[in-house]
């Protein structure tokens, strides 16, 4: 249950700040905003001239920050950067998910998390040395725990110990425009939307890796009749253009209209693919197939919900606060059980505050923010919370 991006072109652009032109003599000065420009940037421009060659306006390729919509590629990019600085011997790259700080700076991780994680005794010394040769891919600016943190961050990469090394970093774009002065020494580049001959393309190679060409020409020839422009805009969107792509494979042939209808169709197709699951916790508990949906989408909206609310990581979750909701993970009739049997929560790391204790995420940041609107009556919700 993986978006496969491989092989496929993630359109990227450039982002230029401008600022405002100064207001002639006597005319009164009014409050203009930075405009941005996008300039496309071809991908093998980006890894040979930016990231080798170091040809950047503002960093000479050594601070760089990859921007996109959820969902846009932005890890996925992020993890090519790493095997592409593998292949070519070009360093060391660490890779670290920011949500995995707390409330540590990137330095105190780097010594008492990452350090203990390599075999055999290396010690900061070792690291420092070889800080030259240091890619350090930060992956999820926007899931760190507050902005202050995001500042910390900021100033520790340019000023510290660590500020010999290369860094990318990723962000979602409101996050990052809400506070992208923290980050004023890096070059910014942006994962840009398929456009539409892109669509066609992903459609048509995600198909004939599954073997259904047959299935692919369909949805195209769906999407070519549909006079739904929402739709054929929400699926520029590689995660969600995935998502459409596997609902399709299980042959539904019923074209989604909204992305809450998109997001309902992707679950019901995991609940078709994993159906041996469901039975089974049925048995278990005693209840229907409905009912044990509602248990568990109501749980995990209230869980995503405290998550999002609350003051600790917002998208790595700690096994006390799963359990308050979800129930234990030994016990086969909890909540807890079925979500991780289904995907929707994944095991991805411990608690360094409780090193015996497990940490989780849901399968994806978005479907964390699905499940917590289906659990918000109150819309206003959205408006007044600081996690938007």
């Amino acid at each position: 249950m993986t978006p496969q991006l491989d092989g496929v072109y993630v359109p990227l652009a450039i982002v230029e700040r401008q600022k405002p032109k100064p207001q002639p003599g006597n005319q009164p000065e009014e409050k203009e905003k930075e405009t941005e420009k996008l300039i496309p940037i071809a991908e093998e421009r980006f890894f040979e001239e930016v990231l080798r060659q170091g040809k950047s306006d503002i960093s000479q390729g050594r601070k760089i920050a990859i921007i996109g919509e959820p969902g846009a590629g932005k890890t996925t990019r992020l993890q090519k950067i790493a095997d592409w600085i593998l292949e070519q011997d070009l360093g060391l790259p660490i890779w670290i998910d920011l949500a995995e700080l707390g409330g540590q700076d990137i330095c105190q991780y780097l010594e008492k998390v990452w350090l203990s994680r390599c075999q055999g005794e290396v010690t900061r010394g070792d690291l420092e040395a070889q800080m030259s040769r240091v890619w350090l891919l930060l992956d999820g600016v926007d899931e760190m725990t507050h902005s202050q943190g995001m500042q910390q961050l900021a100033k520790d990469l340019l000023r510290s110990w660590v500020q010999a090394a290369r860094v990318v970093v990723t962000c979602r774009v409101n996050v990052w425009e809400a506070d992208q002065n923290a980050f004023s020494g890096f070059d910014v580049f942006r994962n840009l939307q398929f456009n539409p001959e892109q669509v066609t393309e992903y459609i048509r190679r995600w198909f004939a890796g599954m073997g259904d060409a047959a299935t692919g020409e369909s949805l195209e020839a769906a999407l070519a009749e549909s006079e739904n422009s929402r739709l054929k805009e929400l699926i520029q969107n590689p995660l969600r253009l995935w998502m459409l792509c596997q609902i399709w494979s299980s042959r539904d042939g019923t074209l989604p209209d909204t992305q809450a209808k998109l997001y309902a169709s992707f679950i019901k197709y995991i609940y078709r693919w994993k159906e041996q699951f469901i039975k089974t916790y049925e048995k278990l508990c005693g209840k229907t197939h409905s009912e044990c949906q509602k248990l568990l989408h109501e749980g995990l909206g209230e869980l995503a919900k405290a998550a999002i609310d609350g003051k600790s990581s917002r998208f790595r979750l700690s096994y006390r606060l799963v359990s308050q909701y979800l129930g234990d993970r030994n016990d086969e009739t909890s909540l807890l059980s079925l979500a991780l049997s289904l995907g929707w929560l994944n095991r991805v790391g411990i608690d360094f505050d409780e090193p015996e204790e497990s940490v989780y995420a849901f399968y994806h940041a978005t479907f964390q923010e699905y499940f917590v609107a289906l659990a918000v009556d109150d819309w206003d919700y959205f408006f007044t919370s600081e996690s938007c």
